[in-house]
Parts: structure tokens; sequence; C-alpha cells
């Protein structure tokens, strides 16, 4: 079963991240994706553990919208692109 899981990485190295908002408390990795297939978002640039989400600041609306996430271990400014995706995971 190691093997199949290893060969699947080697042969398609994209990982589905989300574009989800995040929730506080929660902890979460970080990445941008890098490319979108039928509605979905996947990376090949590698995943950052960024702990439990601290706080959101939100401002403007519409196109003059931004937010910033600060958590435990970074602050993640979303792209403009809407590039900006999370994945949900335990806390360390």
């Amino acid at each position: 079963m190691k093997f199949i899981i290893l060969l699947r990485m080697i042969v398609n190295p994209d990982v589905e991240v989300f574009r989800i908002t995040p929730i506080i408390g929660e902890c979460y990795q970080y990445a941008e994706s890098t490319t979108k297939r039928n509605d979905k978002y996947f990376t090949t640039n590698p995943l950052e553990y960024v702990g439990k989400l601290i706080s959101i600041v939100s401002t403007g609306n519409r196109d003059n919208h931004s937010a910033i996430y600060t958590f435990e271990n970074r602050i993640v400014n979303p792209s403009y692109e809407g590039n900006t995706c999370f994945i949900k995971v335990n806390c360390r």
C-alpha cells in the first residue's frame, strides 16, 4: 500500500487545496494554488503549517476588499488573484 501512495505522489505531485475562509481557533496549512481543474484547486508548492488562526482583519468591500489572517506561526495576506488556499489540520 505504501508503494502505491509513493508512486501516486511521484506521478501526480499536485496536492488539492481549498479556497476557504479559515475559522478562528482552528489550525491550518497554507499554500498558493498553482492549477485549477474541474473547479478544484491544486498546488505543487510545499504546504506550510501556519498553526491556529488568531484573528482576521477585513477592510473595504467588493474590489477594494482586503483581509489579513494572523496565525500563530505566520501572517497571511491573501493574494489578489485568489490563489490563497488552506487545508484544515489537527493542531500540533
